[in-house]
């Protein structure tokens, strides 16, 4: 197991710890919007609301992380993280 060192500039909330914990635990693949508002949220609701659920939660959690270029939009689909070992 490889532990990961990632900085912060304010504490995460619950739910922007559990969408870092699904990147982290899916890296280096792709989270859809839909597994992120599934996981995180609970919710399954249309793919519309899925895709702005997903980009609001990511947009906050960037805001909090000093690299916020670690997590990748693969645009349309959902995101990705990129951690440097």
């Amino acid at each position: 197991m490889t532990t990961i060192n990632i900085r912060t500039k304010k504490p995460l909330t619950r739910q922007q710890q559990s969408l870092l914990a699904l990147l982290l635990k899916n890296s280096p693949n792709l989270v859809t919007h839909t597994q992120i508002a599934q996981y995180v949220g609970g919710y399954t609701g249309s793919p519309r609301y899925d895709h702005e659920y997903s980009r609001s939660l990511t947009h906050r959690l960037r805001e909090r992380l000093e690299n916020p270029d670690m997590i990748v939009n693969v645009s349309g689909i959902g995101y990705k993280i990129v951690v440097e070992e």
